[in-house]
């Protein structure tokens, strides 16, 4: 099959196939989670990340329009692929805490995600029928037209029930387009609220940590210490030294005098 890149070539699903799976792995070179402290103290020390039952996620009625088209349990770790710090992603993922942190991977190390192994919140293993990394599209009810990363796909052909059932799980209105997504999908048929993801160590080596806008610096630095002792202490190879592996935000100056704790 050719290399989609335009989304001016994308007519029909295998098309749009194509290009969203060229756009994640050529276009995105790094992926972002939000999530808070204790959150990433855990990730860190167990090597897993959650993913949540599609059916808990914030969007209810994408649950409700997956359901139609397939009966497989889908779970969901979300990130953006959006490299610009937002004060949004702040307040509505960080809870707008002092103590939430920005988490972001290389792309290349989420790739393949099927090659990771996931186990339930007991530690059963868990075997999958699929998993994929990918960036999601967002349809546009009034116009029956779909968008990804603020473009229409305007020679695309295909209906919205073929899109909806072989993209499933990874479709969303386009109300909810400035999350600017990009998705772990899994799918099994045991059904759980919640799974995990086991992380290859070698993901950690290109790990960078952002910390919140409303954090103090004398704060900051004493987290710097406490994260990079977790990560000495599980024995990570090739760890990059502090400067490259802690941020601190690029909006801090802006907003925090705005919001007192």
């Amino acid at each position: 099959m050719p290399k989609i890149t335009e989304k001016s070539d994308v007519k029909n699903i295998e098309d749009l196939i194509t290009y969203i799976d060229y756009r994640t792995s050529n276009k995105r070179k790094r992926i972002y989670h939000y999530t808070s402290l204790n959150n990433l103290i855990l990730i860190l020390k167990n090597k897993k990340l959650l993913l949540n039952n599609l059916k808990n996620m914030n969007d209810r009625m994408e649950y409700k329009l997956s359901s139609k088209y397939t009966k497989e349990n889908l779970y969901v770790a979300s990130f953006t692929y959006y490299h610009i710090e937002s004060i949004h992603y702040w307040v509505i993922y960080g809870k707008s805490s002092p103590y939430a942190v920005k988490v972001s991977f290389k792309t290349e190390d989420f790739i393949h995600p099927d090659d990771f192994t996931y186990e339930a919140l007991d530690g059963k293993k868990i075997k999958l029928k699929s998993a994929e990394l990918r960036e999601m599209i967002y349809h546009n009810p009034k116009t029956d037209k779909w968008r990804n990363a603020s473009n229409y796909f305007n020679n695309l052909e295909e209906s919205e029930d073929v899109i909806r059932k072989r993209l499933r799980g990874l479709c969303k209105y386009n109300v909810w387009e400035h999350e600017k997504e990009i998705r772990l999908l899994a799918s099994a048929d045991e059904r759980f609220e919640k799974i995990f993801v086991n992380l290859n160590e070698e993901l950690f080596n290109s790990i960078q940590i952002t910390f919140s806008p409303w954090l103090e610096d004398a704060v900051r630095v004493e987290f710097e210490d406490m994260l990079y002792n977790i990560l000495l202490k599980h024995k990570f190879k090739s760890l990059p030294g502090k400067e490259e592996l802690f941020k601190k935000s690029e909006l801090s100056e802006q907003i925090a005098p705005m919001f007192p704790y």
